[in-house]
């Protein structure tokens, strides 16, 4: 083989179906300096950016803010009527880790004046968690539910991202709200709920709807 041929490898052709396409958002930052002529750009500690601000003659600086949407509560059903047991629904907007959804210690109930009622069950499934306080909860009566959305055992999504208890946008933080007669969206027995409510199960068809709820937590809580 002579100096002059070359081995070419035959053209190979790759459908898009066949390979696995990334989305990307692009965002736009501002230079920390107007005009200065920004290049050089480079990735800085902390996941930050670096660039050389040519017309100023300096270092630019520009700080990039990873979010993350944590899960949040968007509504308080009770369930019971008289005599019959309370229980409440608590609907989320996204599937939760289920071992954290079901750890009665996330939960705190206090009643009218201020003392703690326990809860002896939590169920979770369909994006709901079912409580089930020790005692009947009188409907005229208010009361206060407290959800831990803290570090280290708080509630989080399948993915691992803290409760947005406070729907501020910012994951780690507690859902407190106080309910009482406002919350109730049907009896405890479904078959009943069908026919008087055309109500089958979960979801945002009454009790209490929630956009950024925030309400204090009582002291030593």
């Amino acid at each position: 083989m002579g100096p002059s041929r070359r081995l070419r490898r035959p053209l190979r052709f790759e459908g898009l179906e066949s390979r696995r396409l990334l989305s990307a958002t692009i965002s736009k930052l501002p230079i920390p300096t107007a005009n200065s002529g920004p290049s050089g750009i480079a990735a800085g500690p902390g996941g930050n950016l670096l660039l050389t601000e040519g017309a100023a003659h300096q270092i630019g600086h520009v700080q990039i803010k990873a979010t993350m949407d944590g899960p949040t509560v968007l509504a308080l059903q009770r369930f019971g009527l008289q005599t019959q047991p309370t229980t409440l629904v608590l609907t989320f907007s996204e599937p939760l880790d289920p071992t954290r959804a079901q750890d009665l210690h996330n939960y705190q109930l206090f009643g009218p004046h201020g003392h703690q009622i326990p809860i002896t069950q939590a169920t979770y499934a369909a994006d709901a968690v079912t409580l089930r306080p020790s005692q009947r909860l009188p409907v005229h009566d208010s009361f206060l539910l407290a959800v831990n959305g803290t570090a280290p055992n708080g509630l989080t999504s399948a993915t691992g991202v803290l409760l947005d208890g406070s729907g501020t946008g910012q994951p780690g933080s507690n859902f407190v709200t106080r309910f009482g007669q406002n919350a109730l969206a049907g009896s405890s027995n479904v078959a009943f709920n069908q026919v008087r409510y055309q109500w089958a199960g979960p979801g945002p068809f009454g009790g209490l709807q929630f956009a950024a709820p925030s309400v204090a937590a009582p002291a030593g809580s």
